[in-house]
């Protein structure tokens, strides 16, 4: 090969890496333009978008300082600025307390020869030392964990409880936090919770007010006044002594629990079957039917007289109470103890129940029968006096005043002798730390005797190895005022017992004031 085919060789080279060097600059170039289009672009959106950073006066509000601390941590996010910058914009935005606060920081770093802050993030250190106390968090923990929804509605609670869990900022497994947040929503969400697979935090925000409005709807299957009063009157034929059939009309469903009008004939009537010739204890139709029924009981004379039956046919889920089921027994007794002065001419028969004295032992012990409680009662006290033995109950349970607040649980049970009159047996009964009496004779007792009490006289009678036994009631305050067998003298004596028994009282109620205080404080 001769020079001269090789100096051409090298001359085309030359050529191309000159053409190639010129496209790559002129490629460059372009690229360098469309990096400058944007960028300026860039520059004028931001500038079109006008961002002011936040002012702060000092408050000593931990919240309102955070807050401000999370807003301009935005605004410098934005705008890329220096350190220094930031700082001295920082500065400017510190007002009133504030901005003295800084500038003393300032001047004490100069006397101390320190350099100044020149950091956003040391200048945010400071500012929180100030203005974030060191008890802040935990308190924030606490207010959390105490949270509760109380009468707040649920997407109320949730807000509240996303804050809490933002500003705590608390590093936990998810379903702990979930399980933080089930505690505090209501007993009613809580239950319905329970039916959905709920795992995740998210889901749970999701459901919970889903649940809420399901409850409050009126879809929901619950005890209602309207449902309550929707009765339905029973079909059914019952033969009477007089050998005739009183059967009860059946009502449309538009008239369910209208008042149903039948004859009679003057002869005693039952108001569960609405026959005649017998009473309801002897009804044939008691044993297999559920029939509530109520009737406007007169006396009807041998004309006839048009008599208003009212029956009503509850299913068993009617049966239940508007209060619900308690979780325990409870007996309450309620004593008044301070009364405002009666008119001379009212009956004290009207507002006592039935107060006596019996025999027990040969001692003399004060006792109430009372309809309304479930259960046959002896003090403790009289237990110890009367040296009975008390057997340990298979059943343990608690009874209360009024609530739960003083619960008494029940342990123990004995038989108690008792005697007045022709009358004298063993009562079972449960042994409760009382005052109010010695023994209360309740429902259990009065079963049994199948006692018969007059509203009006307030008197007790039942049959006892037949022979009739009638028992009169005691005045109150002369049951708790006089020993068995005391006589009143006068009235001046009379007259003098009374102030005593409200001084009594009054004192009474001045106690159980201040106990009532102490447990609220």
């Amino acid at each position: 090969m001769d020079s001269k085919r090789i100096v051409q060789m090298l001359e085309t080279l030359t050529k191309q890496v000159t053409d190639l060097t010129t496209r790559f600059e002129e490629r460059s170039r372009l690229v360098d333009r469309r990096f400058a289009d944007i960028e300026a672009s860039i520059q004028h959106d931001e500038e079109s978008v006008k961002l002011d950073a936040p002012n702060f006066n000092g408050e000593l509000n931990p919240k309102a300082f955070l807050d401000w601390l999370a807003t301009m941590d935005r605004y410098f996010e934005w705008h890329d600025m220096s350190e220094a910058r930031k700082v001295r914009l920082a500065k400017i935005k510190l007002l009133g307390q504030a901005g003295l606060f800084w500038t003393n920081v300032e001047t004490q770093l100069k006397r101390a020869g320190e350099e100044p802050i020149v950091h956003w993030v040391d200048m945010k250190e400071r500012l929180k030392q100030k203005y974030v106390p060191f008890s802040y968090q935990q308190r924030l923990l606490d207010q959390w964990q105490t949270l509760r929804q109380g009468n707040m509605p649920v997407i109320e609670y949730i807000g509240k409880f996303e804050e809490f869990m933002f500003r705590c900022d608390v590093r936990e497994d998810q379903l702990v936090t979930l399980s933080r947040f089930k505690s505090g929503l209501s007993t009613e969400i809580q239950r319905e919770l329970i039916l959905h697979n709920v795992n995740t935090l998210e889901r749970a925000f999701e459901v919970v007010p889903e649940l809420e409005r399901y409850l409050k709807s009126s879809n929901v299957v619950k005890q209602t006044d309207s449902q309550k009063s929707d009765f339905r009157v029973g079909t059914f034929e019952t033969p009477t002594s007089k050998g005739f059939t009183t059967t009860n009309l059946v009502k449309p469903a538009n008239e369910k629990g209208a008042l149903v009008d039948t004859r009679g004939d003057g002869t005693t009537g039952c108001y569960r079957c609405q026959g005649f010739g017998h009473i309801d204890v002897h009804c044939p139709t008691k044993k297999g039917t559920r029939n509530l029924c109520a009737s406007i009981d007169k006396q009807a004379d041998n004309e006839g007289e048009r008599e208003q039956i009212y029956e009503p046919q509850l299913a068993d889920k009617d049966l239940e109470d508007d209060f619900g089921e308690a979780p325990h027994s409870r007996l309450a007794v309620l004593r008044c103890t301070l009364t405002l002065p009666k008119n001379d001419t009212e009956d004290w028969r009207r507002t006592s129940i039935f107060h006596t004295y019996i025999k027990s032992d040969d001692k003399k012990c004060k006792v109430i029968i009372d309809n309304g409680s479930c259960i046959n009662v002896v003090s403790t006290l009289t237990v110890s006096r009367l040296g009975l033995s008390p057997y340990k109950l298979p059943e343990p349970y608690k009874v209360a005043w009024m609530d739960d607040t003083s619960s008494i649980p029940i342990t123990q049970r004995c038989q108690v002798p008792i005697e007045f009159s022709s009358y004298k047996d063993h009562v079972w009964c449960d042994v409760v730390a009382m005052d109010v009496n010695h023994i209360l004779l309740g429902r259990p007792w009065i079963y049994d005797h199948n006692v018969t009490i007059l509203g009006r006289e307030n008197i007790c009678s039942f049959i006892h190895k037949g022979k009739s036994v009638t028992l009169k009631p005691l005045q109150p305050k002369l049951v708790n005022q006089f020993p068995p067998n005391m006589e009143v003298q006068n009235k001046e004596d009379l007259q003098r017992i009374n102030r005593d028994i409200l001084d009594r009282d009054y004192k009474l109620y001045l106690a159980g004031i201040e106990r009532f205080s102490a447990r609220g404080n």
